[in-house]
């Protein structure tokens, strides 16, 4: 939902990380993992108004209800299949 605007941020962290602990993994899986524990801190710093937003979101695609064209090139989406 906030893909683009929080990679760039990701990225950016993830350099600085690699910076600041240069003894540690810096792996594919180091990556995610780092990716996956930056989400779920942004997540929890938003707003009420946000969470609500993504966790409507988040249902409406378990359910199948996202409009078929908001698929589209999504590479996410087509490695999910």
């Amino acid at each position: 939902m906030y893909a683009e605007e929080l990679k760039l941020k990701l990225n950016d962290d993830w350099q600085a990380y690699k910076q600041v602990n240069p003894d540690a993994g810096h792996t594919g899986q180091d990556h995610f993992n780092f990716h996956n524990r930056m989400m779920q801190e942004w997540y929890k710093a938003s707003s009420a108004e946000v969470q609500e937003k993504v966790e409507e979101f988040q249902q409406q695609h378990k359910e199948g209800l996202a409009d078929e064209e908001d698929k589209g090139d999504n590479t996410n989406h087509l490695l999910q299949k």
